[in-house]
């Protein structure tokens, strides 16, 4: 969903007012960073996200600090970032480690059976 709507927004910036790309951004942005401040200070709750994810934890996590970061950065009315942005956030993410791409496939109801 970000990755259709950052599209959408760098491709036609005529379509919508500036006002409904912001509101759309600044709630997807609210909820990544609820999100990963609570995988931070709450271990409870990334010890529940881990047991229900398993093997796709660490890209789930991967996943969320990568767009709260990059929602976060947008510094221009095109929806770009900055390069220093961009480089920061990768080296964050990959520690170290060689990583050239993140999978990460879910489906919701296979993950959270109780809550179809």
């Amino acid at each position: 969903m970000v990755k259709k709507m950052l599209s959408d927004i760098h491709a036609h910036p005529d379509k919508k007012n500036i006002f409904g790309y912001m509101v759309e951004i600044n709630s997807f942005k609210g909820m990544f960073s609820v999100m990963r401040e609570m995988l931070e200070t709450q271990e409870s709750f990334q010890l529940f996200l881990r047991k229900k994810l398993k093997d796709q934890y660490v890209a789930f996590e991967h996943v969320i600090r990568f767009l709260r970061n990059a929602l976060n950065h947008i510094e221009t009315a095109d929806v770009k970032l900055t390069l220093a942005h961009f480089i920061k956030q990768k080296d964050y993410l990959y520690r170290g480690q060689q990583i050239s791409k993140i999978s990460f496939v879910m489906k919701y109801a296979d993950y959270f059976v109780e809550r179809k």
